[in-house]
Formats: C-alpha cells, sequence, structure tokens
C-alpha cells in the first residue's frame, strides 16, 4: 500500500500504521474479481422482473450483509470486545461504509 495514501488518511482515522492489522480490500458484489453485471450477464437472467430481482442482490445492504459476513468469519476465535473492526471507502464505498454504520 501507499504510504503516502496512509498518511494523508490518518487524518480521518487512526494511522494505519501504528500497529499490526490485516488490511482486506473486498470487491463490492458486481465489481472487480466477484462476478460481474453487464449486458450479457444480466441477459441471461431472462425477463426484466427476473432481471430486477437479481439486480436486488447487488444493493448497499446486501454488500454490507457480506462484510459483516466476512467480519464475523474471521473473528469467530476471538474474544467478544476484540471482533471490532474499521472500515473506509471510496465513492460508493463509502456509501457502504454509512449503509454498514446505520444497520447496526
Amino acid at each position: 500500500m501507499d504510504v503516502d495514501l496512509l498518511r494523508r488518511m490518518a487524518g480521518l482515522a487512526p494511522p494505519l500504521t501504528r500497529d499490526t492489522r490485516w488490511v482486506l480490500f473486498l470487491d463490492q458484489r458486481g465489481t472487480g474479481l466477484s462476478s460481474t453485471i453487464s449486458a450479457g450477464t444480466l441477459a441471461l437472467k431472462g425477463n426484466a422482473i427476473k432481471q430486477a430481482e437479481y439486480l436486488k442482490n447487488f444493493r448497499a445492504d446486501n454488500i454490507v450483509r457480506d462484510c459483516e459476513a466476512v467480519r464475523r468469519c474471521l473473528t469467530v476465535d476471538y474474544p467478544e470486545d476484540k471482533r471490532k473492526w474499521s472500515i473506509i471507502g471510496q465513492s460508493f464505498g463509502g456509501f457502504c461504509a454509512v449503509t454498514y454504520l446505520s444497520m447496526l
């Protein structure tokens, strides 16, 4: 990770370099290395109603549920007081972070 970027982010959150932490880069559903959405893949789902039902899986609330599932899996053996994590997002990731907070 870019050290200069970490230094700039320090004004937004405690420095990530203060102690040892895992940094996870999660692709949101439908982007990156997850199953991407395109006109072609959407057409395979069928008519407009089926496509709309499929697209509901890519809303922020479902992406937040994915992140929470990852957190729970990674911290299953941790004491309760050590299961917290810090999140940061940019653009839609920032929207998902706020959605995450609203769902707690």
